[in-house]
């Protein structure tokens, strides 16, 4: 696919985090239903699964542990641009 194609995709991607501690989270990426047809490829983006801890030094940081392409689509004009896999994105007919 390139920049522009129009597409029908079936499943989107939800930023998740689990508490872990008081300054700890563990953020990941899971998929939900998300039925949209004639929306806009945009591009492939790499995004990553992980864990944020805190140290009193440095501050806040994110420890990648997984990292994977997604396809950035925009759904609309006037809706936000959302993160699909790419298996859940075809080709508008």
């Amino acid at each position: 696919m390139k920049y522009g194609d129009r597409v029908d995709i079936v499943r989107k991607l939800v930023r998740h985090q689990k508490y872990l501690g008081p300054n700890a989270r563990d953020k990941f990426w899971k998929e939900a239903e998300y039925f949209a047809k004639n929306c806009i490829f945009l591009g492939y983006r790499t995004v990553a699964d992980g864990f944020r801890g805190y140290d009193p030094e440095e501050g806040y940081n994110f420890f990648p542990k997984k990292h994977f392409r997604v396809a950035l689509i925009s759904p609309g004009e006037r809706l936000s641009p959302i993160y699909c896999p790419i298996s859940a994105v075809t080709k508008s007919a």
